[in-house]
């Protein structure tokens, strides 16, 4: 009994184990999951010196923070403020980044059975990070190298015929998108070729007839390659 009416509570303060995704771009507005323990309610997220937000509680060993917009890239020191002054004993590191690009993808058009190498051309790709994830529509696409960070090479997934957007991510979240779309034409077929037979001098205007062709295919004749006329 407290004869003052007034009572004091000790409590644990909050831990900060791992955070996700730990990099953002400098335009703000990732959303942080924020693993530790001794989290309570109304709690807020501080960015070094840089801002702060509110953590939405999940439970004790998780919330979730916005990140605040910033100037310039850097790296900055998260941090849990709690019962209004107290601060988390430990911090993780958030690293800011330029916003990422894309000014251009070749070939802009693919089979609906996938698998076609497609370039992405932009600037601001992260290559150190393992979270990059490229997006066709709401599919993702295999990663199969990053040259640089102007310049990845993906292979486009199984999608129906349709036109959707192609979209990049540093860290799985936040994507960017470029001003036209990647179409996906529907698997063809042929059905004739005439004539099927031509001098060795080559020069034989072929005819083919069939299902689904599309602009961009190429005949190959034995080992030479020429491009379907219109």
């Amino acid at each position: 009994f407290d004869p003052t009416g007034f009572s004091f509570r000790f409590m644990d303060a909050p831990s900060l184990q791992s955070i996700f995704p730990s990099v953002g771009p400098t335009k703000g507005g990732t959303h942080i999951s924020v693993v530790g323990v001794h989290f309570v309610e109304r709690m807020q997220c501080k960015f070094g010196s840089y801002g702060m937000s509110d953590a939405t509680f999940l439970s004790t060993s998780l919330v979730k923070c916005r990140a605040p917009q910033i100037a310039m890239p850097l790296s900055v020191s998260i941090s849990l403020l709690y019962n209004a002054n107290d601060s988390s004993d430990d911090s993780l590191d958030f690293d800011y980044h330029p916003p990422a690009r894309i000014s251009q993808f070749i070939p802009a058009f693919g089979h609906e059975s996938g698998g076609g190498l497609v370039t992405v051309l932009g600037s601001g790709f992260l290559k150190s990070r393992d979270t990059f994830v490229c997006k066709f529509g709401t599919v993702r696409a295999q990663l199969v190298q990053m040259l640089s960070s102007t310049r990845i090479l993906v292979l486009s997934p199984q999608h129906p015929p349709a036109n959707v957007t192609l979209a990049v991510s540093n860290n799985g979240q936040d994507f960017v998108f470029p001003n036209s779309d990647f179409q996906f034409t529907p698997s063809f077929s042929i059905e004739s070729v005439f004539p099927s037979s031509g001098p060795l001098e080559g020069g034989q205007r072929v005819t083919l007839r069939g299902m689904g062709f599309s602009q961009g295919l190429a005949c190959i004749f034995r080992s030479e390659e020429r491009r379907v006329g219109k």
